[in-house]
């Protein structure tokens, strides 16, 4: 497969259309570039990573590691790295931005907040709660526009972060606040909205309110089928949905659902987090249909 970069051989597809050399593909990001602009599709977790490994390791021995643009390389790093599983050494990376003192007042912000996701995720929500109880009360000081946006994704992890802990009271307040202070932000980036809103549709299925969730679950549906170019995303959303409706009930539509956000994330061949989801569905999907032994073995059970 040839680059897009430079043309030769013996590049790899990091999306549905296009096809680097890691050290090109290092290069292309550098620019800015956080998905394709042809396809839309989000770019390989692996490739990302190790592309954006290459670029911080280049910045650093160009600029030196105090250098704010090498700083922002490395927090792309360590966002990249915990999303392909490198937990350890993705906190490492976290740690020496959040105890710096050089660079942009944001950088350790950005970093604590990235740093309680990660703990979030791997269900260590009570030292998470902590990075982000600390963090709030000096975002709330700051006046820069940069603050409130990561306060308001500090309130949505931390208020997942309570919900989790059955703390459903404070976890309500957080979410629904996050989700005001996105919706009464004319810029807002509607993926975060919808972020925030499957959030809190996640607090709701935690507090047993299934019809709420789903709910919540559609409007988030809805708001990313008319602003979305990325399918992947919105089936993916899709399948969430279809969840929420088999839990509140729903399923026949919840089926039906399942079969055809599956059928578009299998277009999907060089897109991870479609591969990911088809999986995941897939399984959901066989437990509600039941296929027969024969139809297992030769039918996936969106074809069925």
């Amino acid at each position: 497969m040839a680059c897009v970069v430079c043309l030769e051989d013996g590049a790899a597809f990091v999306c549905e259309c296009s096809a680097f050399h890691l050290h090109c593909f290092a290069s292309f990001l550098g620019r800015g570039h956080e998905e394709c602009t042809i396809c839309y599709g989000r770019f390989d977790r692996k490739l990302k990573a190790e592309a954006l490994e290459l670029l911080c390791s280049r910045t650093s021995g160009v600029l030196g590691t105090d250098h704010h643009t090498a700083m922002v390389r490395k927090l792309e790093m360590a966002v990249a790295l915990a999303d392909v599983g490198r937990l350890e050494k993705a906190k490492r990376f976290l740690d020496e931005l959040i105890s710096t003192s050089e660079g942009p007042d944001w950088i350790p912000c950005v970093s604590q907040v990235e740093l309680a996701r990660i703990l979030y995720h791997a269900d260590e929500c009570l030292a998470s709660c902590c990075i982000l109880e600390d963090l709030l009360q000096k975002l709330v000081r700051m006046k820069a526009r940069w603050a409130w946006l990561e306060h308001l994704e500090a309130c949505t992890v931390l208020g997942s972060c309570y919900a989790n802990m059955g703390r459903f009271v404070d976890a309500e307040r957080l979410l629904l606040f996050a989700m005001d202070g996105h919706l009464k932000d004319k810029h807002a980036c509607l993926r975060k909205v919808v972020k925030c809103m499957q959030s809190i549709a996640k607090f709701y299925h935690l507090r047993s309110d299934f019809a709420l969730a789903c709910e919540t679950h559609r409007v988030a549906c809805g708001i990313l089928e008319v602003n979305e170019s990325d399918p992947s995303r919105v089936a993916l959303a899709a399948i969430e949905l279809a969840k929420s409706e088999v839990r509140a009930g729903d399923v026949l539509t919840g089926v039906v659902r399942f079969r055809t956000s599956v059928r578009t994330l299998r277009k999907r061949k060089h897109d991870e987090y479609a591969s990911d989801g088809i999986l995941d569905a897939r399984r959901e999907l066989a437990k509600l249909i039941r296929p027969s032994k024969r139809l297992r073995g030769k039918t996936a059970p969106e074809d069925c």
